[in-house]
């Protein structure tokens, strides 16, 4: 590919090391409390190095690196595509239809991916195409019963409009522009910012509309408790539940949302480890791949009633590698919220991740 990726480096520009500055106080409001045990890490830490210019530095390389979580799902689909065409063709009956929607996904998830990593300048134009295809994709495939995908995706969208907002507004200059369509474009911008921020949620909010209608609904308790085998007991489930739910309202109001962003992809990073580790699944010899399926199990996941899934190993392993990149990218989503805030439609816009040190003023 003839074009470069495109990293600003810290001191490229006021407007690019703005987008870090909120990382860290401005060091001009002083605490009479003793530091906390974060707060005296930073501090040692600031003693060696400035975290700030460190921050600024790599801030970008940072970016950059979410960006690839965020399209790691798309990326892995169009491998899929490519490597299974005439399979993903079969499922519309090898029509003429199929080769077309088969092969529109594999160009639009493939180049619109390798277009956000390598000229994010673009992401205009990148961002909507996925936006379009990840909205589409369930219905083509007759998922839309399917709302674990359906939620999942909608997590995606939600990270696709934070980063459209976010690149829409390091591109847009206003010159040239009368005030009326400046503010037009800022309207459109937040606007944009808010409906990302409130479909980040989505696959949690539904993995809690889950668990209350099963309680709700089953008559039976050895459902529930079949149910709440899955975890380490009803107690640590009920509290997950709950921590999850206010999470997930704390994300859509914009209050304290970075940092809920941050704890719940870190916590969504490591479920989706433990319940999906495709790399223990898998080993080569013989000059081949080979599923271990002594090791593998059949993955606690939503499927349409349409499925037709066949006890094929390598299908059931294709669920574990799909669902793994879903859930990475989702994490992905919910760190660009951590990255760059949640906007000016939300109830707390300058929100600190980290503590106060003490050359954040420099």
């Amino acid at each position: 590919m003839a074009s470069q990726i495109e990293l600003p480096s810290g001191g490229a520009s006021e407007n690019t090391a703005e987008v870090y500055d909120h990382l860290l106080d401005n060091g001009k409001k002083s605490s009479k409390n003793e530091p906390g045990l974060l707060q005296r890490i930073m501090l040692r830490v600031d003693e060696q190095v400035s975290v700030k210019l460190l921050l600024k530095v790599w801030g970008p390389r940072l970016e950059f690196f979410i960006r690839c979580m965020l399209v790691t799902i798309f990326l892995e689909d169009s491998v899929g595509m490519a490597s299974h065409f005439s399979e993903q063709v079969g499922q519309f009956g090898s029509s003429s239809f199929g080769v077309v929607a088969v092969t529109l996904g594999l160009l639009v998830q493939s180049i619109a991916s390798l277009g956000l990593l390598a000229k994010p300048s673009l992401g205009h134009v990148w961002c909507p195409l996925l936006i379009g295809w990840e909205v589409l994709q369930p219905a083509l495939y007759g998922q839309l019963t399917n709302f674990e995908l359906v939620c999942g995706s909608l997590s995606i969208v939600g990270g696709l409009c934070l980063l459209m907002a976010h690149l829409q507004k390091e591109s847009d200059s206003g010159e040239g522009k009368s005030s009326a369509q400046r503010e037009i474009d800022t309207f459109r911008v937040e606007s944009t910012e808010l409906a990302g921020r409130l479909l980040l949620p989505s696959t949690y909010l539904y993995q809690a509309w889950l668990f209350l209608s099963m309680v709700m609904v089953s008559r039976d308790t050895s459902g529930v408790m079949d149910y709440l085998s899955k975890f380490s007991g009803s107690v640590v489930s009920a509290a997950l539940l709950v921590i999850l739910t206010i999470g997930c309202l704390l994300i859509a109001v914009g209050l304290r949302s970075r940092t809920v962003a941050l704890g719940l992809a870190i916590l969504n990073i490591a479920f989706v480890c433990y319940e999906h580790p495709i790399w223990s699944f898998i080993s080569y010899g013989g000059g081949e791949w080979k599923v271990n399926d002594a090791k593998m199990w059949m993955p606690t996941v939503s499927l349409a009633d349409s499925a037709d899934l066949q006890i094929d190993p390598w299908q059931v392993y294709d669920i574990h590698k799909y669902y793994f990149f879903l859930g990475l990218s989702t994490s992905g989503a919910l760190l660009l919220l951590t990255h760059y805030g949640p906007g000016k439609m939300a109830l707390q816009q300058n929100e600190l991740v980290l503590p106060t040190v003490s050359r954040a003023q420099d």
